[in-house]
């Protein structure tokens, strides 16, 4: 996928280009779930809450697995890709996060067939 290095919400340097870091953290959820789906129970795309308010980053979460592999120190967002389980109380369990219902829906009727 390239480097990855965030620099804001909105705004991310991959391979040498600024590119919306929406788009970015998307196509790095969907590569999770194409991998993951059949494996893992309850697989879904999420969107992150931040001080009760969504902001415009999204993740891949199973109830096995959590695939969010972005840093941003203003927000105090720091990487997690591993065991659900084991993730940071606080930043990655329930209230943390909403589930894109479309986004998931779409993917699990591409891959998990």
């Amino acid at each position: 996928m390239g480097e990855k290095f965030a620099t804001s919400f909105t705004m991310q340097w991959v391979n040498g280009e600024f590119v919306p870091a929406q788009e970015v953290c998307l196509v790095h959820a969907e590569g999770t779930f194409q991998r993951r789906c059949k494996e893992d129970t309850n697989p879904r795309v999420v969107q992150m809450i931040l001080r009760g308010e969504k902001i415009p980053h999204f993740y891949y979460r199973s109830e096995e697995w959590v695939d969010q592999p972005y840093y941003d120190p203003r927000a105090f967002i720091t990487p997690y890709v591993g065991p659900a389980k084991l993730a940071t109380p606080g930043l990655y369990d329930s209230g943390t996060y909403v589930v894109d219902r479309e986004m998931t829906e779409m993917l699990r009727r591409r891959y998990c067939k």
